[in-house]
């Protein structure tokens, strides 16, 4: 566990980790849990996307989920992130 997984909550931070790094895609819950590590990542997309910091789109009754970058507390977020080495920069 990282320093930043030990003072926020683990799993917010293993999806947002997971969203930030395909940010140019819109992912499934499953491709979520399966990437992030997070079994139930509903509860947390849902506390995101009340926040505005994920976008969603439904596709035939699917829900897919992308970090929404026009939120500037997400993009200070994940600078921070960059920063600290929990998210590798990408220029």
């Amino acid at each position: 566990m990282s320093d930043i997984e030990f003072i926020f909550k683990t799993s917010m931070l293993k999806v947002l980790k997971y969203l930030f790094e395909n940010s140019d895609k819109y992912l499934s819950k499953y491709m979520i849990s399966k990437n992030s590590g997070v079994s139930r990542p509903e509860y947390v997309l849902e506390e995101l996307k009340r926040a505005g910091w994920v976008k969603v789109l439904e596709i035939n009754g699917f829900k897919r989920y992308r970090i929404n970058l026009e939120n500037e507390a997400v993009r200070i977020f994940k600078e921070f992130l960059e920063k600290i080495g929990y998210l590798e920069c990408k220029n």
